[in-house]
């Protein structure tokens, strides 16, 4: 019974014999239109979230050279409440009869260092870091030039800091001196 039933499972299948691979024109149509709306849902996509994080790392820059300006706003008023000790004690010495003049020289050195610092700081706080890109394969591109240009700003006026830290330890030994 099994091998009569086998054969006629078999010549049914045989004699039933579907054509696979005929697609009615206008459904092919519509199968590709779907498809190309896909595609481009898929690229609308990925272009909002290349805007996303692209507006990510523009706050983040803004951030960081805000933290950074702040952070060297606190060091040049630490320096320059040093400076004002540094002064009175010079006083200090020139009350008591002693030559101050390269003490002086000094002091006034260290001010001027102190102020440019303080220029350079107030225009860095001013700065605003965008990337700029023509088109998503430059995105990368100018995400990196815009934070490189933000390290290289920051570095400028940290030089200039640390050459007012400098200035204040010059006088400082200047009046050691005395």
């Amino acid at each position: 019974m099994r091998k009569i039933f086998v054969v006629v499972i078999i010549l049914i299948s045989l004699a039933v014999n579907p054509v696979y691979g005929i697609v009615n024109p206008e459904s092919l149509d519509s199968l590709m239109e779907k498809k190309q709306e896909r595609i481009e849902q898929k690229q609308e996509i990925r272009n909002q979230n290349k805007i996303k994080i692209a507006e990510k790392v523009n706050n983040q820059l803004k951030q960081i050279n805000q933290k950074s300006t702040e952070a060297i706003d606190r060091h040049l008023t630490r320096i320059q409440a040093l400076l004002e000790k540094v002064a009175e004690w010079k006083d200090k010495f020139k009350a008591k009869g002693k030559d101050v003049a390269l003490a002086e020289d000094a002091i006034n050195t260290c001010q001027t260092a102190i102020d440019d610092a303080k220029k350079a700081n107030d225009e860095q706080k001013t700065k605003i870091y965008a990337i700029e890109y023509t088109d998503e394969n430059n995105l990368k591109i100018g995400a990196n030039t815009a934070k490189t240009n933000l390290k290289a700003d920051l570095k400028t006026v940290r030089e200039k800091v640390q050459l007012a830290r400098q200035k204040l330890v010059e006088a400082i030994k200047k009046l050691k001196t005395l």
